[in-house]
């Protein structure tokens, strides 16, 4: 059980199950895997920090990145992704996850209680984050559950705000998507209070 909820951002839809016939969904992929269309990626993050996020109040600190699900491991693509946001935002990037131990991939586990069972207690946080405001960048959330359970971490360690960016979110989400929802009227100043 989550004792807080977790503001997730995307640039764009993931169907998992459908990469091959989805567009957005074999770029997203094919970017973690090799790297390609980082330009593409670069340009809707600074975008979307940009409308969203750069003027807002508060700031964040900084962004750090999700860890892949091996143990010590973290996608070679997404930090450079990462450090070019950071260099053209401002918005330092600072590593302070660490994955302490191999664990499934999240994708594969059925239910909601497997992907928590799975995650938990699987991150180090590697320095203070006491009144940090932090932006966690992941490649996709499907579900949310490993951004979530880190935010809970972080926030048991002190961290004030904590919110999620992510290169694509699970396609079920576009219900709730306030860009594509003329009726869901959002105001990033609310979201973050």
């Amino acid at each position: 059980h989550y004792n807080y909820i977790l503001h997730a951002f995307g640039m764009g839809h993931y169907v998992r199950h459908n990469v091959a016939s989805d567009e957005y969904s074999r770029k997203t992929n094919n970017f973690y895997i090799y790297g390609n269309d980082k330009q593409y990626f670069l340009d809707m993050l600074i975008e979307f920090f940009k409308k969203y996020i750069g003027n807002a109040k508060p700031k964040f600190d900084y962004i750090t990145l999700y860890p892949k699900h091996e143990k010590d491991k973290l996608n070679e693509n997404m930090i450079n992704l990462l450090n070019e946001f950071s260099e053209t935002t401002g918005l330092n990037y600072k590593q302070v996850l660490r994955r302490n131990r191999t664990i499934q991939p999240n994708h594969l586990l059925r239910s909601v209680e497997q992907r928590r069972e799975n995650v938990a207690g699987s991150i180090d946080i590697l320095e203070d984050v006491k009144s940090k405001n932090i932006l966690i960048m992941d490649n996709v959330s499907i579900t949310g559950t490993s951004l979530l359970d880190i935010k809970n971490e972080l926030i048991k360690n002190g961290a004030n705000i904590v919110a999620g960016i992510c290169l694509g979110l699970g396609y079920i989400e576009m219900k709730t998507d306030y860009d594509l929802n003329p009726s869901k009227k959002w105001d990033i100043h609310e979201i973050m209070a």
